[in-house]
């Protein structure tokens, strides 16, 4: 393997003693996630500036070939020790950066990283599930236009947003329907009680995913048994929870 300068040699802690491998290889690998978590969302970066007194995502992610002098980009291992290094080497000496609250405080950001990574992806779950209802609902509106779309087109089942984490109904379960409201609820970014809003956003489903209305609303499409079928199990999970919903409100 070429060599990098800078890229190389592990980071020298202040005041650390030796470790054992496995120790020392689970707080690199800490880092390495507390890193990149730090480079792609803002809050992960403000906890490492609090650490070090410095930024940790401004270092180039190339280092030049000590053979050919070449730029070269470096891989994620070398990254991260070139970037911990450059954060000891500018930091004060601290026996905080090796002691138990230091690692406790790395292990509780990647706790949070990992939060908020969960939360963005529910969340776009959940604005996908809206958006496809909304566009059903939009071609249904206009269907007088459409009256010579494929005939794939006519069958709701091909149309329909099933509200589970993947999204095919093959997957509908009262456990996963569940999951998929109160997680989508848990990580939408509202002042607002999620206690409250679950009770009104399964309100609005109930009406949705009532099989009546379904029919009544989406009855020129073909709906084919397992599809209404599909329709009535996701119905009674909001009915259920609802019902819950209301009596936990008192």
């Amino acid at each position: 393997m070429s060599k990098k300068a800078g890229a190389s040699g592990e980071p020298h802690e202040h005041g650390a003693s030796e470790q054992p491998l496995r120790f020392r290889f689970k707080k690199h690998r800490a880092f390495q996630e507390s890193l990149f978590d730090a480079l792609g969302d803002d809050e992960g970066a403000d906890f490492w500036q609090g650490v070090y007194g410095q930024p940790i995502h401004n270092y180039p992610n190339t280092a030049r070939n000590e053979d050919t002098g070449d730029l070269e980009y470096m891989d994620d291992e070398e990254y991260a020790q070139f970037v911990r290094r450059k954060m000891w080497e500018k930091s004060p000496p601290s026996e905080s950066h090796n002691n138990w609250a230091f690692d406790v405080e790395i292990e509780a950001s990647l706790r949070r990283g990992r939060r908020r990574r969960d939360d963005k992806r529910w969340q776009g779950l959940w604005a996908d599930y809206l958006q496809k209802w909304q566009d059903l609902r939009t071609w249904t509106d206009d269907r007088s236009r459409n009256s010579e779309k494929a005939a794939t087109s006519l069958v709701l089942s091909n149309q329909i947003a099933w509200p589970v984490e993947s999204g095919k109904q093959q997957d509908l379960d009262p456990d996963k329907i569940e999951a998929f409201f109160t997680k989508a609820v848990g990580a939408m970014d509202t002042n607002q009680d999620r206690s409250d809003l679950l009770h009104t956003i399964l309100k609005q489903e109930r009406v949705l995913w009532h099989p009546d209305k379904m029919q009544q609303r989406y009855g020129f499409m073909q709906i084919d048994e397992p599809t209404m079928q599909g329709i009535t199990a996701t119905f009674q999970v909001l009915d259920r929870m609802w019902n819950e919903a209301k009596v936990s409100a008192g």
